[in-house]
């Protein structure tokens, strides 16, 4: 499947994916069940028939980089067992370190308290009925990793019966580093959690971990569906070179000797989000989305598999590369794309008017718009142009200054965006 017919597809790929799994069962499996009287009981698989997997690059400062690695469903064994406890719609627990953050963020990496925070939500029932059902989740939780969680916030909404409960505690470093121990557990073997290991986690001086599970209930299903998620900085993750700053995702995690996705992911996606204007040199192999020099924003489509709605696309790579320079004095990629953003469009919308006036067909409207779409670009251009050349771009040596004046004389002479549009309105009788 060719790339720009993925780029149209994937904003409806999760709404699609929503609309199926309704209609398919995922089985749910304990190793010990929950009794009649709702004890929590250890170890449930949770198999949930659908799997997605997505990491998130985010440069910081000097040559730290901040990683989040999420994984949704899929089979995960977890040493909680909460699957008889019919009106709790969701549990949340998340485990953060993230004291140092102020040494290599403008913001801590995730929005969480050190420690360990515990989230319950329940509906359906009475406030009573949720804090005892929560105190017996609570009271495993505490046994099982070691520590004393206490309740900071609690609300019931009338409205279905909803109840929202917030537990917190401080982690001993010998509870954490056992947590960290079990998470890598939680994550999947295969695809992307192959990164995910033990030492990267460890060896982190920010990082945070969480393992929430959905209730999903209705007339024809109810099943769970997990999510592990883990975010770190690593201090290290960019080799920098005077104002040259490089990103291999191989440095960053070792372990990921081959970028591909899960042998049962539906979806598969690494993202990286530059915080700052510079000049990309290099990006290997090329991003899924366009333009992202300008946009600063990198997408690498690894893997989507659902057969159902013929789409397929699946690529596996040695690495993932970007090399950019924090000196803005050339940006030798800018005037390039920012051409290519404005023409490509303009060309289109002035061929198809063209065709229309050739062939007979009425144009009145499309002439209107192409008009008031070419003028308004023809000013952003250059309006453009002149931010990342500055005052060099008023200079008679350069010709940005010309087609400064022309446009503007274009606008006075043959109508603003504004204008034609006014006469679209009033040809489409509004």
């Amino acid at each position: 499947m060719k790339k720009k017919a993925l780029k149209v597809i994937m904003p409806i790929l999760f709404i699609s994916i929503m609309i199926i799994s309704s209609y398919s069962m995922a089985n749910i499996k304990g190793s010990l069940m929950i009794d009649e009287n709702n004890e929590v009981k250890a170890n449930a698989i949770y198999d949930y028939n659908l799997y997605a997997e997505g990491i998130d690059i985010f440069p910081l400062m000097r040559t730290a980089v901040g990683v989040h690695a999420t994984f949704a469903g899929g089979s995960v064994n977890l040493p909680l067992d909460v699957t008889g406890f019919d009106n709790l719609d969701a549990l949340q627990l998340i485990v953060s370190s993230q004291k140092r953050w102020f040494d290599f963020a403008q913001r801590r990496l995730w929005d969480v308290p050190d420690g360990m925070a515990l989230g319950l939500a329940f509906s359906g029932q009475s406030a009573d009925s949720s804090v005892n059902q929560a105190n017996q989740i609570l009271e495993a939780i505490e046994d099982y990793f070691g520590v004393n969680l206490y309740l900071v916030y609690g609300e019931y909404f009338s409205s279905g019966a909803r109840t929202n409960l917030i537990y917190y505690g401080i982690l001993q470093p010998v509870v954490l580093t056992n947590f960290i121990g079990n998470f890598t557990n939680y994550v999947s073997n295969d695809g992307f959690g192959q990164g995910i290991t033990n030492t990267v986690l460890a060896s982190a001086p920010v990082k945070a971990m969480g393992i929430t599970l959905i209730h999903e209930k209705n007339f024809l299903i109810d099943r769970w569906a997990p999510i592990i998620e883990c975010a770190w900085i690593d201090p290290l993750g960019l080799t920098r070179t005077g104002s040259i700053l490089e990103m291999n995702l191989t440095k960053i995690l070792p372990d990921l000797t081959q970028i591909q996705g899960a042998t049962d992911s539906i979806f598969s996606n690494i993202r990286m989000k530059l915080p700052y204007v510079v000049d990309v040199l290099v990006i290997d192999p090329d991003t899924t989305n366009d333009y992202p020099h300008l946009r600063g924003n990198f997408e690498w489509l690894v893997k989507v598999d659902v057969p159902l709605l013929n789409m397929t696309w699946d690529e596996t790579y040695s690495d993932i590369y970007v090399k950019y320079d924090l000196n803005l004095t050339s940006l030798r990629n800018y005037p390039e794309i920012i051409g290519n953003v404005t023409v490509d469009t303009s060309k289109l919308m002035t061929f198809q008017t063209a065709w229309r006036i050739a062939t007979g067909l009425p144009f009145e409207k499309e002439a209107s718009m192409c008009k008031a779409w070419v003028s308004e670009s023809y000013h952003q251009t250059v309006t453009l142009g002149h931010q990342i050349m500055g005052g060099l771009g008023f200079m008679e040596e350069t010709d940005l200054q010309l087609y400064f004046k022309h446009a503007k004389s274009a606008e006075l002479s043959f109508g603003d965006a504004n204008f034609h549009r006014e006469i679209l309105a009033d040809q489409m009788g509004l």
